[in-house]
């Protein structure tokens, strides 16, 4: 009986395996392609006492420029309570293994920012040094991608006369900022 079931549960494994191969090659990502995303987010900020849950939404698209990396533009529309940020990055994307169906990816870029906080307007710049993210396709053309955290920094100043820039750091790769998207991908 046992020998009936393990050569029963290789050839199950077997075939599946060979299976799970062949449409393998179907998912992942060519040179050639473009790419068109958008996703919701959740923010959690605790100073002190003061808890603030802030939502984002990002809508863009992009394309390959080899065969690991891709150049991208976003609009990235923030909104705490009594707060809200707007801002349009570009950015890149480098994936570990691109023509695969799970891969991690890393995201640095730049954005012009523009925000209200308590009914005073900031204007400002960032930049991403790093922000960890994994795409996993569930079909030939779409796939689920999540981001946590970033590095990075962000200068922005109150527009009020005489007022100074404030240059933020941001070093965080846990789930206080965490986003989760759809890709679509078109040749």
């Amino acid at each position: 009986m046992k020998k009936k079931t393990t050569l029963i549960l290789f050839f199950v494994s077997f075939f599946l395996g060979v299976n799970f191969q062949v449409k393998a090659q179907e998912y992942g990502f060519q040179s050639d392609e473009f790419l068109f995303f958008g996703g919701l987010g959740v923010s959690n900020t605790n100073v002190g006492s003061n808890s603030n849950l802030g939502y984002n939404v990002l809508l863009g698209c992009g394309v390959f420029v080899s065969k690991k990396t891709t150049v991208n533009m976003n609009l990235d529309i923030n909104a705490l309570i009594k707060n809200k940020k707007v801002s349009i990055e570009l950015f890149g994307r480098t994936y570990a293994t691109p023509e695969k169906r799970f891969s991690f990816f890393g995201k640095y870029g730049l954005g012009y920012v523009e925000k209200e906080i308590d009914e005073v307007d900031y204007v400002g710049y960032k930049i991403v040094l790093f922000s960890p993210g994994i795409n996993y396709f569930i079909s030939k053309n779409i796939s689920l991608e999540a981001t946590f955290g970033n590095i990075g920094f962000q200068s922005e100043k109150e527009q009020t006369a005489g007022s100074a820039a404030k240059l933020n750091y941001q070093l965080g790769l846990d789930l206080t900022r965490l986003n989760f998207g759809i890709l679509i991908k078109r040749r």
